[in-house]
């Protein structure tokens, strides 16, 4: 085991302290014991006034509610006519709304709102889209549309007309790549192909050879030969 060597100071400190704790301690039993008087007990007589308590017993008598009786209930004078119920009644039919036929390629955006299911949202979308793609051939088309229903095209499919003289086509002998790609039909590998061939496709038989028949974007494209 290690001693530890206190100094001097630090012998004279931890004595001071040890005094000081037990002087803290023995203070309180002295003071108690030699300086503290003790309490002075003295009875002193209860003098109950017996007539104070009976006024004011009077004042302060508790009575209970007493709830109100309810009115009997009285009906107002009702000067309607009332319906028989032994007689049925039928509800006022409701006259159809008609909606006159649509050309989607040149309708505006307000007249699509007419059919059901189509808001200011959608028909925004539809006419956006239909700009962007030249024009809509078929019904189809309109599931491209972002997020809309197909119960809406389904409500929508009596009231459109799809014609392709109303198309906004590309000329090929005078477009550039950018135009080409931003169509959303054509690649651009068929970009680079379709301007490769400038000069060279006249008519519609010459570009079916040179692209496969599941290409959509056959349409959308402005040859020589074709007439608006």
């Amino acid at each position: 085991m290690k001693v530890v060597m206190l100094s001097k100071k630090e012998r004279i400190g931890v004595v001071g302290i040890l005094v000081l704790a037990t002087i803290g301690l023995t203070f309180p039993l002295i003071y108690r014991t030699y300086f503290e008087q003790p309490p002075n007990y003295e009875i002193h007589e209860l003098v109950v006034n017996t007539d104070s308590i009976a006024n004011n017993k009077k004042h302060h008598d508790y009575k209970p509610h007493q709830k109100q009786k309810k009115k009997p209930y009285k009906e107002k004078a009702n000067n309607y006519p009332t319906k028989d119920k032994n007689k049925t009644y039928k509800p006022w039919p409701k006259k159809p709304k008609v909606i006159k036929p649509i050309h989607i390629n040149t309708v505006t955006a307000e007249e699509l709102q007419a059919i059901r299911g189509i808001g200011p949202t959608f028909s925004k979308r539809i006419i956006s889209y239909r700009d962007l793609l030249g024009g809509f051939t078929n019904l189809k088309q309109l599931h491209e549309v972002y997020h809309l229903p197909d119960s809406t095209i389904q409500n929508a499919q009596p009231h459109l007309i799809f014609d392709e003289k109303h198309l906004n086509r590309i000329h090929l002998h005078s477009t550039n790549y950018k135009t080409l790609v931003r169509h959303p039909y054509i690649r651009k590998a068929w970009a680079g192909k379709l301007l490769n061939q400038k000069g060279k496709i006249f008519n519609v038989e010459q570009l079916n050879n040179k692209f496969p028949d599941d290409v959509k974007f056959k349409p959308y494209i402005q040859l020589d030969s074709i007439v608006e």
